[in-house]
């Protein structure tokens, strides 16, 4: 998308002022900046162009762009980056921009534009401090318990988590009482150990589009897991709703040959249908 926009202004620039017959040198002057910054524009290289000379190219040029292309980027003043959001700017250093956060915990802390833009500040400090204080007062950091719940909070909260898109950036949360400083970790084993926790199962959220909670969580095998995700199609057959590997059960056909049918477009008996070999 970024691409896209500097590309998109820096055909702008270049058409217009050719039009008007400007060089990049004497467009520089006017502007206040060198020429090669110019030609970095005009070739999209520059994605966020500094928002008073954009402003200024806008002016000289009648370039006529949209509030879509003129919003300055280098504001992230409302912005969310895993626990933090971005209250307001507070002070330059070193060429780097530092930003007055607001954590979910209710606490404030500065970052770089940098480091929040890397993921590698995600907290004001407390998501690191309920990891130490859980490997501290249980010694269960190497327990396959703790590494549940430790995956848990990193899907949610960490940018640079793989899985973070479906979960995180998505909305999903993780509730107050197993994210609590002291006794996160604690609260969601006295909970796991009430509520079923085997070495064989995994946790499940019962709602795919709520957070994790007790009220929505349980411990699932994988067959349970993979019926419940939010990409399995449930097929309807004679007045019942199941899913594809809830089919193969019952009719002793392979999933996967149920699954290829229905992203093919077949319905109905043509789906669990027996196909003679040739």
């Amino acid at each position: 998308m970024e691409n896209q926009r500097s590309l998109f202004i820096g055909n702008a620039i270049r058409t217009a002022r050719k039009q008007q017959k400007i060089t990049q040198e004497d467009l520089a002057k006017l502007v206040g900046v060198g020429k090669s910054y110019i030609s970095k524009c005009e070739k999209g290289y520059i994605k966020n162009i500094r928002h008073d000379i954009l402003l200024n190219l806008n002016s000289i040029l009648n370039l006529d762009l949209s509030e879509e292309y003129l919003i300055d980027l280098s504001n992230l003043t409302g912005k969310r980056f895993s626990m933090l959001t971005v209250v307001s700017f507070d002070h330059c250093e070193r060429k780097q921009r530092y930003w007055k956060c607001k954590c979910d915990c209710g606490n404030y802390t500065i970052v770089s534009t940098g480091k929040l833009n890397n993921g590698e500040v995600k907290s004001c400090g407390c998501l690191r401090a309920i990891e130490n204080k859980s490997r501290a007062k249980h010694n269960m950091s190497r327990s396959r318990i703790y590494n549940i719940y430790h995956s848990m909070i990193k899907r949610c909260y960490s940018i640079n988590c793989a899985s973070y898109p479906r979960y995180g950036g998505r909305g999903i949360t993780v509730c107050d009482n197993w994210l609590d400083k002291t006794s996160g970790f604690e609260n969601f084993y006295a909970w796991a150990c009430a509520s079923g926790y085997a070495e064989h199962l995994s946790l499940d959220r019962i709602n795919v589009n709520d957070g994790y909670s007790p009220q929505n969580c349980r411990w699932a095998t994988a067959k349970e897991q993979a019926n419940n995700r939010t990409n399995t199609p449930h097929i309807t057959y004679n007045g019942l709703t199941k899913t594809p590997a809830e089919w193969a059960a019952i009719y002793h056909i392979d999933r996967q040959v149920i699954l290829n049918r229905y992203k093919k477009g077949l319905r109905g008996k043509e789906l669990f249908s027996y196909t003679a070999k040739k």
